[in-house]
């Protein structure tokens, strides 16, 4: 490598016959080695040689352990990022190993790009209201988990897994509180509203929060039943005929169609004794 040889071509001709007919060229090459450097500078020079190998070895072999290391030993991602600086720094030539490590940088960074704007409220508005289709859509809790997996294969740490795991501890302990609210015998206007109010702060499209919606027309049906019983003055024939009325356009519920039983009963006994009343009125 640091033996340089010069070849100077300096041709000449010898033109000679061999046999009737038969005319031949000889041509004659003279070569010039020229030595940069002598032999007592080859020690340091092997020896400079030897450390960059070494170094690049060093490199190498803390790179390969951090792209195969396990999930108790994984490395940050910055502690990737260093070691492509190094990589420049020392002008190690390209090689695949580099470019392993700069696509598990790459991809650890988009991980968390992601990450960040699932749980950041004012990015998702911003995007939404610039009619971005990107992020239109809620992630499902599917979805979220499998993003969760993915970002657990990254061969490096990255900040915003945090941000991730508390959104599924946040989605799984919302869908808790809905099953239980959803299983009450007697819909609850109150827990209700409280659950819907929290899935607005939860960017994931949550199959709860429909039924959730439906049970709180219900609650709020029922509610208006109980208030409406509570002051007999204001219980009327009308008053029972529009309760019922609103009360058929709902979902069936246990409670709803008791309630819609009572109603119906009351609405029957009132109707005859204001039939047995309008003889007495004549």
């Amino acid at each position: 490598m640091y033996v340089i040889p010069s070849v100077i071509l300096n041709p000449n001709f010898f033109f000679f016959f061999t046999g009737v007919g038969k005319f031949h060229v000889k041509l004659r090459v003279f070569i010039f080695v020229r030595y940069r450097y002598t032999l007592d500078e080859l020690p340091a020079m092997l020896h400079r040689l030897k450390v960059r190998a070494e170094s690049f070895d060093n490199w190498a072999n803390k790179v390969k352990n951090a792209l195969n290391a396990t999930q108790d030993s994984k490395l940050d991602v910055t502690q990737l990022k260093e070691m492509i600086v190094e990589a420049d720094e020392k002008r190690f030539p390209d090689n695949e190993l580099l470019q392993q490590l700069v696509s598990a940088v790459t991809e650890a960074e988009r991980c968390a790009n992601v990450a960040t704007q699932l749980v950041s409220k004012k990015h998702r508005t911003r995007q939404r209201q610039q009619g971005d289709s990107k992020y239109a859509n809620r992630l499902t809790l599917e979805e979220l988990k499998d993003f969760m997996v993915q970002v657990q294969g990254l061969p490096c740490e990255i900040r915003e897994v945090e941000l991730v795991q508390d959104l599924l501890v946040k989605v799984e302990g919302f869908q808790a509180e809905a099953q239980d609210a959803l299983c009450d015998a007697i819909p609850d206007s109150d827990k209700l509203k409280r659950l819907l109010e929290a899935g607005k702060g939860i960017d994931i499209e949550l199959p709860e929060i429909p039924k959730l919606k439906q049970e709180l027309s219900q609650a709020h049906w029922l509610d208006e039943v109980r208030a409406t019983l509570q002051i007999p003055s204001n219980v009327t024939l009308d008053t029972l005929r529009k309760l019922i009325d609103s009360g058929v356009s709902l979902v069936p519920h246990p409670a709803v169609e008791k309630a819609m039983a009572e109603l119906q009963e009351l609405l029957t006994v009132s109707e005859r004794w204001e039939e047995k009343a309008l003889p007495i009125g004549h």
